[in-house]
């Protein structure tokens, strides 16, 4: 409390105080949203793969296939080519 007033010391006690309950109710806002979001991606992630879906690009061996229905829209190594055609063959 050197050089300071007394009415100056509390008002940066006060000060410092307001700062450590903004610190720590940011802390308490930030692991809620985190929470939230963990959560909606476990409920996205047990749903995934789960529904229909128009194209597929499949590794038999060390060919990729992708197809778009019953048509066949690439075949050979390269897993982004099948990637690529499988994405291209969507509408």
């Amino acid at each position: 409390m050197t050089g300071m007033s007394r009415a100056e010391c509390l008002r940066s006690s006060r000060t410092g105080w307001r700062i450590g309950a903004i610190v720590a109710g940011a802390a308490v806002l930030a692991t809620t949203a985190l929470t939230m979001v963990s959560r909606d991606d476990a409920s996205a992630a047990t749903g995934c793969g789960s529904g229909t879906y128009q194209a597929e690009a499949a590794l038999s061996g060390s060919t990729w296939t992708a197809k778009n229905g019953g048509s066949t829209v690439y075949t050979g190594t390269d897993m982004r080519a099948a990637m690529q055609a499988a994405v291209n063959s969507l509408t």
